[in-house]
This record gives C-alpha cells, structure tokens and sequence, in this order.
C-alpha cells in the first residue's frame, strides 16, 4: 500500500479517499480539511507543530496533495471558489468534483 508523507503528516490513500467519501460530490479543500480533521484530528494537530509551519503551510501541502494525486484518488480540479479558511479570512483555494 503506498502511503504518503507530508511532513508529520503520514496516512495511506485509502485514508484520503474514505475522507473524500464522506464530502458531497463537489467539495472544496476547506471542506476536505474540515472532513479529514472530524476522521484525523491528531495527525491534523502533528501538522501544526512548529516545526512545519502555519495552518496555511500545512493547508498548501494538503492541497498540493490533492493536485498531484487526485486521478489516484478519483478527483479532478473544477475551478477555485473563494472561501473562508478556518480563521474566517477569505482565501481562493480549489474546487474539487469527484469521478
């Protein structure tokens, strides 16, 4: 199984795709991100030591993640959306649809 390291960030990609599973059919990565910390939150948590960086780092990774992987995962890219992050602040960041 091939398994993925995102710095303090170590999951397979069934672990990806069980939290893309429970999105809706069009998702954005803030909502992934808020999926994957309801499944993940201590790894989430690993991710904002200091060490690796802001919440914004450890978002970029996650989404550059999806970018990358996302045939594997049985997504494609639909467009950025503006949205706020989890601080409240507007940020333009990737729509996802899932195929």
């Amino acid at each position: 199984m091939k398994r993925y390291d995102l710095k303090f960030l170590i999951m397979e990609i069934n672990d990806f795709k069980k939290v893309i599973n429970g999105l809706p059919n069009v998702f954005d990565s803030h909502k992934f991100i808020e999926n994957y910390i309801k499944y993940y939150e201590p790894e989430y948590v690993k991710m904002l030591s200091p060490e690796f960086g802001t919440f914004k780092r450890a978002h970029a990774q996650i989404g550059k993640f999806l970018s990358d992987e996302q045939k594997t995962l049985g997504i494609k890219k639909n467009g950025t959306i503006l949205s706020e992050d989890i601080k409240g602040d507007p940020d333009q960041i990737a729509s996802w649809k899932k195929i």
